[in-house]
C-alpha cells in the first residue's frame, strides 16, 4: 500500500506541476496576444488623430490677418474646404483672439458669435500657441458629448491671432467607432481613456462614454495604468467584473487604448485543457492503482499467509515453528526467519540451562546474593542470604527503599558514603563492612558489595546486584588481635622506658670513666718523657695506644647513648650549607693518607649541599670505618642521582664482615659489631651510631660484604 501511495502521490504531483507550468505559459501567451491587439488599435487611433491635426494645420496656414478681419471672406473660405466636415462630424470653427467664433461650417451648428474661452483646448492653444485635444464634455450648441482638436492661427510675424478648432461628436458616428465598435472576444471590448482627466472617451459600450474612472487609490490596477503602465493585468472594474485588461498609450493625444476580456472567457481554454488533463490523470491513477494492487496482492500473498501464521503462533501456549518457504525474495526472507527461529530456540535452551546453573550456584554459594529490579522495586534474596540473617523463605521483606532499616544506626552514614561514592562514578562497585540486624534482634557483621546493571544506549541503571558475606568470626578475631596488640604495645613501652634508663646510665657512666681515663693518659705521657730503655719505652707506647683506643671507643659510646636519649641538638641557623663530598674529602683525606689507603670520590657533577651535622656524621662514620678496616687498600665513595633521590655508596676492599654474603638492610649494627669484636678488630660502636643516625634521618642502609673481600654500604636518600 505504501508503494502504491508513493506512486500515486508522484503521479499527481507531476500532473499538478505540469498543469501549473501550462497554465502560466498559456496565460502569458493570452496576455501577449491581447497586448498586441490593443497596440494595433492604439497605433491606428494615433494615425487618425495625426491626420486630422495635419488637415487643421494646413487650413490654419492659409488664413492670415486680412482674412481674419473679413468675416464674409472667411466664412466663404471655410465652406470651400469640404474635407473638413468629413473629418470632423461636429463641424469646424474659427475663433478670434478672445475665443469668439467668427466662422463656422456647417452654419447649422449655431456657434457663430458664441465665446468658447472656457473650453480648455481653446484657452490652451491661444495661450501657448500649440495644438491640443480638449477634455471630453457636453457641447454648448450640440448638447452632445464632444471633444475638440485645436491648432493656432498666426499672422505673418508668427503671432497667434486666432484658433482653428475641429469638433468630434461622440454621440454620432465618427472615426473612433470603426476601431471601438468591434468586440474583443465574446464578452470583451475596447476603451479609449483620457488618463489626465480619469475619463472614458469612448468604447465598444457607448453607455460608458465620458464615464469617470474610480478615484485614485480605489483600484490599484487602474491606478497603475493611469500612471503610465503599458502591459496586461487582471483587475476588477467598477461593475465588479474580473477582467484581463491590456493598455497601450496613444502618443498624439496622451490617451490610453484599452482592450478587456472577462477572465472566465480569457482563461476558458486553459480551464478546459486542465480539466482534460485531470481526467486523464484520474484515469491513469485508477488504472495504475488497479494494476499495482493486483501485482502487490499477488506478490504479497505469501506474506499475508505468514502474518496469519505468526498471529496464530502469538497465542499463549503455542510453540514457534517454521514458516512455509515461498519462491523469490520473500522465500529467502522466510528462510532467514526460519533460521532465526532455530537460533532463538537454541539460545532459549541455553538460557534455560544457564538460568538453572545460575540458580544452582546462587543457592549453593557461601555468600548471600541479592538482586533488586530498580523499575518494579522487587527484590530476590538467595537462601544463603536469608540464613545469614536467620530468616526463612517468605519472612524477609526488603526493597530498594527499606533495606537501610536492617543496618545498625552507627553504620548507616558510613555505608551510605560508600554507596554515594559508587553512584558518583568514583568506583566501579561499592564495598563496605557494617552490621545488620538478624531476625532475633542481634546485629551481625557483614561485608556488602554491590553494582548496577545499566542499559547500553543511555547508561540508565536497570538492576542492582550484590553479595553479602558473614564476617562475624573475622571481626571477633580482629578484636582479640587488637587486644593482644594493645598488650604488646604496653610491654614495648615498658621495654623502651628501660632502654632510656639504660641510655641515661650509659651517659652518666661515660662521663665518670672519662675523668680517670684522662688522668691515666697524663701519667703515661709524663712517664714517656723520663729516661727509659727501649723495652720500657715500647711498653709505654703500647699503653698510650690502648688508652687512645679506649678514649675513642668511650667517646663513641657517649655519642651512641646521647642518640638513644635523643639528646643530640643540631644548630642549623648559624652554619652555612657546604658540599658534603668536598667536606668529607678534606676531613678524611689526611687520615686515609696516614693509613696508606687511597680515598677516591666519584661524584661527577653531583653536589649535595647540607648543613646537617648528623648527615655528615653518618657518612663520616662509614668512611672512617672503611679506612680503619682497609689497611693499604682503596675506599671509593660514589654518588648517583635519580628522581627518587640520591644513592651514596661507600666501597672498600678491606677485611670484610664475616657471614654476610648477600645484600641486607641493617636495622641495627650490633650484630656486625659483635662479629668484628670476635675477629679481634673492633667493637662495632661506629656502625651502631651510623645505624641510629640513619634511622633518625629516614635513610635506608644496604650492606653487602664478604670476609676478606671488602664491604659495600649503600645509602638511599629520598629528596
Amino acid at each position: 500500500m505504501a508503494t502504491m501511495a508513493i506512486f500515486l502521490i508522484g503521479l499527481w504531483s507531476l500532473a499538478f506541476y505540469f498543469m501549473g507550468l501550462m497554465r502560466e505559459d498559456m496565460q502569458r501567451l493570452i496576455r501577449a496576444q491581447q497586448y498586441s491587439t490593443v497596440s494595433y488599435v492604439a497605433t491606428d487611433v494615433n494615425q487618425e488623430l495625426s491626420k486630422r491635426f495635419d488637415a487643421l494645420e494646413q487650413v490654419a496656414a492659409s488664413l492670415g490677418s486680412a482674412m481674419m478681419g473679413n468675416g464674409a471672406a472667411l466664412q466663404a473660405f471655410m465652406e470651400q474646404r469640404w474635407v473638413l466636415p468629413w473629418l470632423f462630424n461636429g463641424g469646424v470653427s474659427v475663433h478670434s483672439i478672445d475665443g469668439t467664433v467668427i466662422a463656422d461650417v456647417p452654419l447649422s451648428t449655431g456657434r457663430i458669435g458664441v465665446n468658447f474661452m472656457d473650453v480648455d483646448a481653446i484657452a490652451a492653444t491661444l495661450k501657448n500657441g500649440k495644438s491640443a485635444i480638449g477634455r471630453p464634455l457636453m457641447g454648448k450648441t450640440l448638447h452632445a458629448p464632444v471633444f475638440g482638436m485645436t491648432v493656432p492661427i498666426r499672422d505673418a510675424q508668427g503671432i497667434v491671432i486666432g484658433v482653428l478648432a475641429g469638433v468630434i461628436n461622440l454621440a454620432r458616428p465618427n472615426f473612433l467607432d470603426r476601431l471601438t465598435q468591434s468586440r474583443y472576444g465574446e464578452g470583451g471590448g475596447y476603451l479609449l481613456v483620457a488618463p489626465q482627466y480619469r475619463l472614458i472617451v469612448t468604447g465598444t459600450d457607448k453607455s460608458r462614454i465620458m464615464e469617470a474612472l474610480p478615484a485614485s487609490g480605489v483600484n490599484p490596477s487602474i491606478d497603475r495604468f493611469i500612471q503610465g503602465y503599458e502591459g496586461s493585468a487582471v483587475l476588477v472594474n467598477a461593475h465588479g467584473a474580473e477582467l484581463l485588461a491590456s493598455a497601450k498609450a496613444i502618443p498624439r493625444s496622451g490617451w490610453l487604448a484599452v482592450a478587456s476580456l472577462p477572465t472566465a472567457e480569457a482563461f476558458a481554454p486553459i480551464q478546459g485543457m486542465l480539466q482534460r488533463w485531470l481526467l486523464v490523470t484520474l484515469v491513469l491513477t485508477l488504472t495504475a492503482g488497479a494494476v499495482v494492487w493486483w501485482l502487490l496482492r499477488r506478490q504479497l500473498k505469501p506474506v499475508f499467509a505468514a502474518v496469519d501464521h505468526l498471529a496464530a503462533m502469538s497465542d499463549p501456549g503455542k510453540s514457534l515453528h517454521a514458516l512455509p518457504v515461498a519462491d523469490g525474495e520473500i522465500g529467502q526472507l522466510f528462510g532467514g526467519f526460519n533460521r532465526l527461529l532455530e537460533t532463538l530456540g537454541q539460545r532459549e535452551e541455553a538460557l534455560k540451562e544457564s538460568e538453572f546453573r545460575w540458580k544452582f550456584a546462587l543457592e549453593g554459594a557461601g555468600d548471600g546474593i541479592w538482586d533488586v529490579d530498580l523499575g518494579t522495586q522487587e527484590a530476590h534474596h538467595s537462601r544463603r542470604y536469608l540464613e545469614i540473617l536467620g530468616y526463612t523463605e517468605g519472612e524477609f521483606k526488603e526493597n530498594s527503599s527499606e533495606w537501610l532499616v536492617h543496618v545498625h544506626p552507627e553504620d548507616k552514614l558510613h555505608l551510605m558514603a560508600h554507596v554515594q561514592t559508587y553512584f558518583e562514578g568514583k568506583a566501579k562497585t561499592y564495598s563496605a563492612e557494617y552490621r545488620m540486624r538478624c531476625k532475633d534482634g542481634r546485629y551481625k557483621w557483614v561485608h556488602g558489595r554491590g553494582m548496577a546493571v545499566t542499559r547500553g544506549e543511555d547508561g540508565r541503571p536497570l538492576r542492582m546486584i550484590g553479595t553479602l558475606t558473614d564476617i562475624s568470626e573475622r571481626k571477633e578475631e580482629e578484636l582479640k588481635l587488637a587486644k593482644v596488640e594493645g598488650d604488646l604495645w604496653r610491654a614495648l613501652r615498658k621495654v623502651e622506658q628501660k632502654e632510656h634508663s639504660k641510655s641515661r646510665f650509659l651517659v652518666a657512666t661515660s662521663h665518670d670513666l672519662r675523668q680517670p681515663l684522662f688522668a691515666a693518659q697524663l701519667m703515661v705521657d709524663s712517664l714517656a718523657l723520663t729516661q727509659l730503655d727501649s723495652h720500657q719505652l715500647n711498653s709505654v707506647n703500647k699503653v698510650q695506644l690502648a688508652l687512645k683506643t679506649m678514649s675513642k671507643e668511650l667517646q663513641l659510646l657517649l655519642d651512641l647513648s646521647r642518640l638513644e636519649e635523643a639528646d643530640v641538638h643540631i644548630n642549623k641557623a648559624h652554619k652555612p650549607a657546604l658540599d658534603l663530598f668536598e667536606t668529607m674529602a678534606d676531613i678524611y683525606g689526611q687520615m686515609a693518607q696516614q693509613a696508606n689507603v687511597r680515598l677516591l670520590f666519584h661524584v661527577g657533577e653531583v653536589a649535595l649541599y647540607t648543613d646537617d651535622n648528623m648527615l655528615s656524621r653518618l657518612l663520616g662514620s662509614l668512611i672512617d670505618n672503611a679506612i680503619k678496616f682497609s689497611p693499604g687498600g682503596t675506599v671509593l665513595v660514589c654518588v648517583r642521582r635519580s628522581k627518587a633521590g640520591h644513592k651514596i655508596q661507600v666501597r672498600d676492599n678491606g677485611i670484610g664482615i664475616a657471614d654476610i654474603h648477600h645484600s641486607a638492610i641493617f636495622e641495627d649494627f650490633y650484630q656486625i659489631g659483635n662479629e668484628e669484636r670476635d675477629a679481634g678488630v673492633g667493637y662495632g660502636l661506629g656502625l651502631a651510631i651510623a645505624s641510629r643516625i640513619a634511622r633518625l634521618l629516614g635513610i635506608k642502609i644496604h650492606v653487602s660484604s664478604a670476609l676478606g673481600k671488602g664491604s659495600v654500604f649503600s645509602l638511599a636518600m629520598p629528596n
